[in-house]
């Protein structure tokens, strides 16, 4: 018997930083949507790094799609994702950042982050006040309803083992505003794991006449781009007589570079990796980008070092992925 697979929609996650699909990450279905797919006859499929397909016989999906919320979960599997990916696209004290729909068809936008616990976990209250907590399950389970101390008991413990794993909210209600929403998920699965955030979404028969592409995308991490030109050969008076012009933006197709020259003697606390390179013996100055540059996996070309504009490097260096900033130091 020949069965057809029919395509209902695909998950593509993008990154800034790759301009395309981003090769750092895996979608992997929680274990109840994977029960739930299996239920309703779905396949899915990993088309590459960071891309994944639902499939179904279109026959038996007429009379079977889930009406429920699909969650995948948006997996790291490189370390270095953390060093050029925005700080708002990543996971927080506050949680890990839940995508879904949005008002563009087939754009997922941040909805609230939620926190990955065992189903025995405590919640820390967030004023220590006499407030209201309240636990109720997504699926419109309600849990419980107690007044709470806040003064003589700034966290609660639950035990939720009866509840199954799922995505739970607390919310505080205090006498005062404001108050407070937590939402928690119950995906042991997933405890140890990092995890970049989840993806949620719900198909319909609308997939069975046009399968839907949706996109996560990703933004680049921004930080000043730094040069510390480092040398043996140039003199004081020298190495202050060199300067760094973009050469390369129009063939890019990209905003120009503008470089200032820093001496060591200006660098700010911040710029910690600069401070640790004065105690050489060599010639030290410094070039700062003027503004904040996005982390992007394709080199700005035609970076240029000139003195007394000669050239002395065509292509300054770009910084890697494994790199968590953009100070590079190049030598002369």
């Amino acid at each position: 018997m020949k069965i057809l697979l029919h395509k209902l929609c695909t998950i593509n996650v993008h990154h800034e930083f790759y301009e395309g699909l981003c090769p750092d990450v895996e979608l992997v279905p929680t274990e109840s949507t994977k029960a739930t797919l299996r239920g309703h006859r779905i396949l899915w499929k990993r088309l590459a790094a960071g891309s994944m397909a639902l499939l179904a016989d279109r026959s038996h999906a007429l009379n079977s799609l889930p009406s429920e919320t699909l969650r995948l979960a948006v997996i790291a599997t490189n370390p270095a994702l953390g060093n050029y990916t925005a700080p708002d696209d990543l996971p927080t004290e506050s949680g890990v950042p839940v995508y879904g729909k949005s008002t563009a068809p087939t754009a997922l936008a941040p909805a609230y982050r939620t926190q990955i616990v065992g189903p025995i976990f405590q919640h820390d209250l967030a004023r220590r006040e006499d407030v209201t907590l309240q636990a109720a399950h997504d699926r419109s389970e309600y849990i419980s309803s107690q007044v709470v101390d806040g003064a003589a008991n700034p966290s609660v413990q639950y035990d939720l083992r009866p509840h199954g794993p799922g995505v739970y909210t607390m919310v505080e209600t205090y006498t005062t505003p404001p108050s407070a929403t937590t939402k928690y998920s119950i995906l042991p699965e997933f405890q140890g794991r990092m995890v970049a955030g989840f993806v949620d979404f719900t198909i319909s028969s609308r997939n069975l006449d046009s399968p839907t592409i949706l996109k996560l995308q990703l933004t680049s991490n921004l930080q000043y781009r730094r040069y510390y030109i480092i040398s043996d050969r140039l003199t004081s008076a020298e190495i202050q007589q060199l300067r760094i012009v973009d050469q390369g933006a129009s063939i890019d197709g990209r905003a120009q570079v503008i470089f200032d020259a820093v001496s060591p003697t200006d660098f700010t606390q911040a710029e910690t990796y600069g401070l640790a390179l004065t105690a050489s013996p060599h010639q030290l100055i410094m070039f700062r980008s003027t503004a904040k540059l996005p982390r992007m996996l394709r080199p700005r070309r035609r970076l240029a070092l000139l003195l007394n504009n000669e050239l002395q490097l065509q292509n300054l260096p770009n910084p890697g992925p494994q790199s968590p900033h953009q100070d590079i130091v190049v030598r002369t």
